[in-house]
This record gives C-alpha cells, sequence and structure tokens, in this order.
C-alpha cells in the first residue's frame, strides 16, 4: 500500500494522483451499480439512493481538492483598481556586493616585458596610481586546523609559587569530560549549518572529511548540546520576551521524533511577536501542553480554532482569544462550490479586512506604547 507521506519526488506523487483517481472512477461506477440494484430488490426509489451516490461524490471531490488542489490562501482577490504596470525586471548583471571583504590584487609585468618597449625598444616606467581595475567574486576554502595551545608557566624567584597562563574558553560537552578538543567557533558552526542552512549532521561529517577532519555525527551533536547549554539563559530570557507581549500569534504543528521501532509524533508549539519567535516541542498537544507554553499569559493570543485555547481563555480572565480569518476564509472557500452566493459575500468581506490590514504600518518593538 502506498504512503503518500514518504513519497518526495513530484513525479511519483504525480503517478500516484492519477491512480488513485481512476481507482475513485471505478468505486464509483461499483457502488452506483450496488445501489441500483438494492434500490430494485427493496422495490425503493432510486432517486433518494442517487441524491446520497452524489453527496458522496461531492465530498470525496472536496477531499481531493484539499489534498491536490492549490491552496486556498493563494486565491487571487478581486482587484479594485487596474494596478500599475509591474516595473521591468532587473537583468542578470553584476550586483553590488556590499558586505564582502575587498582585497586589491596587483597584477605585474614580468620583467621581460618591462624591458623592451614593442615600439622603440626602451624600457617601461610604472605609471603611478594608474591601473585597469576589474572586480571577481571567488572564494577561499574553509581550513580546519589543529591548534596547539602552550600555556606559559611563570615562577617567583622565592621558588613559592608556579603560575600558568589562562586557558581560552572551552565548551562543556560532558560533566565528566577532563579534556574539551574542539574550540566554540566549531560548535557555532556546526550549529549554524546544522539549523540555518540545514545540513544534517551526517552530511557535515562527509563534508569536513572531504576537508581532511575526521569526525563522527555524535561528536558533532555533542558539540550542539553543549552549546544549547551556554546558550539556555538566552533562550529563557527570549521567552520571557516573547511573553511579554501585548498581542501573540499561537500556533502547533506534528513533529516526528525518530525513535525505535517507529518514529512518534510529538508537536512543535510556536509563539511569536512582532520581532521574535520560540519554540517548544512537546509529546502533547493537549490543554496542558499549551498551559505549558503560555503559562500565566495575560494579553491576546491570535490562534486557529483549536479547542485548547479556547479551553485556557475560559479558564483565564486576563486572556483574550482572538481566532485567525485566514482559517475562517478556508471553510468558506470550501463550501463555495455549494452555495456560492453567501459565500462570495463573506469572502468579499474578509478580503475587505485584509485591504485595511494591508494598509496598516508593520508593528516595531522600538515604538512607545
Amino acid at each position: 500500500m502506498l504512503c503518500l507521506e514518504q513519497i518526495q519526488d513530484p513525479e511519483l506523487l504525480r503517478q500516484a494522483a492519477r491512480l488513485l483517481d481512476r481507482e475513485n472512477q471505478r468505486l464509483h461506477e461499483k457502488i452506483k451499480s450496488l445501489l441500483a440494484e438494492l434500490a430494485r430488490l427493496r422495490g425503493e426509489d432510486s432517486a433518494a439512493l442517487q441524491h446520497e451516490l452524489t453527496f458522496l461524490q461531492e465530498l470525496l471531490a472536496q477531499r481531493n481538492q484539499a489534498l491536490f488542489g492549490p491552496s486556498s490562501e493563494k486565491r487571487p482577490a478581486p482587484a479594485a483598481e487596474p494596478a500599475a504596470p509591474p516595473a521591468p525586471r532587473p537583468g542578470h548583471g553584476p550586483r553590488v556586493q556590499p558586505r564582502l571583504p575587498v582585497v586589491d590584487q596587483v597584477h605585474e609585468l614580468d620583467e621581460a616585458d618591462r624591458q623592451c618597449c614593442p615600439q622603440c625598444g626602451q624600457p617601461l616606467d610604472t605609471l603611478p596610481r594608474q591601473f585597469e581595475e576589474s572586480e571577481e567574486v571567488t572564494v577561499i576554502e574553509r581550513q580546519f586546523v589543529l591548534v596547539r595551545h602552550r600555556r606559559q608557566k611563570y615562577r617567583c624567584r622565592c621558588n613559592g609559587h608556579v603560575e600558568t597562563a589562562a586557558a581560552p574558553p572551552r565548551l562543556t560537552v560532558r560533566e565528566d569530560a577532563r579534556g574539551h578538543r574542539y574550540a566554540v567557533e566549531f560548535a557555532v558552526e556546526v550549529a549554524t549549518q546544522k539549523y540555518l542552512d540545514h545540513l544534517p549532521l551526517e552530511r557535515q561529517v562527509r563534508i569536513m572529511r572531504r576537508e581532511g577532519l575526521e569526525i563522527d555525527s555524535q561528536t558533532l551533536w555533542d558539540q550542539i548540546n553543549a552549546l544549547a547549554q551556554v546558550l539556555e539563559p538566552s533562550r529563557t530570557a527570549l521567552t520571557r520576551y516573547v511573553l511579554s507581549a501585548e498581542l501573540l500569534g499561537a500556533d502547533e504543528t506534528w513533529w516526528r521524533v525518530m525513535v525505535q521501532p517507529k518514529a512518534k509524533r510529538w508537536w512543535a508549539w510556536t509563539l511569536a511577536r512582532e520581532d521574535a519567535v520560540v519554540y517548544r516541542i512537546l509529546d502533547s498537544r493537549s490543554q496542558a501542553a499549551a498551559r505549558q507554553v503560555l503559562g500565566d499569559y495575560q494579553g491576546i493570543v491570535m490562534a486557529d480554532g483549536y479547542g485548547a485555547y479556547d479551553a485556557l481563555a475560559r479558564g483565564s480572565p486576563g486572556f483574550a482569544l482572538a481566532h485567525c480569518w485566514a482559517h475562517v476564509r478556508r471553510k468558506y472557500v470550501e463550501a463555495e462550490p455549494f452555495t456560492p452566493g453567501p459565500c462570495q459575500q463573506v469572502l468579499d468581506l474578509i478580503g475587505g479586512l485584509y485591504a485595511v490590514e494591508a494598509q496598516v504600518p508593520r508593528l516595531r518593538a522600538d515604538l512607545p506604547p
């Protein structure tokens, strides 16, 4: 049986969709035939059974649209007035690189070429501060080096005291570790590649091996874990800062944790304000988990229609809930094929809300309350 969640190839997904569509058509015809036979045997009116079959077909079409159709949020809104013509797209010429360091490299003629002018045979003199310039973007290969720290020792002439120069700061990987072989900069490099560039640790191991460093993924994970312990006060302060906002956006999505013998579904909880986001990975989507994430928050929380937030709002007088209009709009988009008139009216009203929102300046953390 196909497991669509594990298929990553778009072509395989298209083929699976075609197979499912053909199978649905076959099942429709089979159900239609069986309903007609059932109606004949019971002596019932086939019109009611046909109506039920039509309802099932519409429900199935709605599910197929949700799975394989375009997102309802990307549906174009009617333009109130003709839009201005788009600006011409820039070409693929050179782009300004203000953040790159500039390295000047002077190219000189060979000694033999400087000694003989092709016109008169005299030596060539250098023109001061005269160059023909061009730019080139290049790359300096990353290099791992083994730094040998030699801490100088000192003694007093009285031979009563010996002192050693301080060692550079190191990350504590394990509590029982006596030596720390990897620098803080190395741990930062590993974490940056994993969480900003989405490079798995095993892939980093292969890249580092090509660059001369023999290492395993467990060592890389130890570095990230040690760095997380150092950054824990920052994470706590960031969470406190996000929860101090008067308005929060909250959401949760499932998060697969790879445990044996099979993957387990956990949940990634998100809290966001105008300039910061925090995440919590929990093994539950319950009201207790929502309380663990939000704590004793007092303010407005914008979320979808999940019931855990409603329960928190009912139990906390200072907790106000604002539902997301995007989730409301999605329901009317799904119902529009069946009741187009009223649904279109509601969608136009929601579009008006979006138009007003587009004219409101973005919130900034440095603005006074």
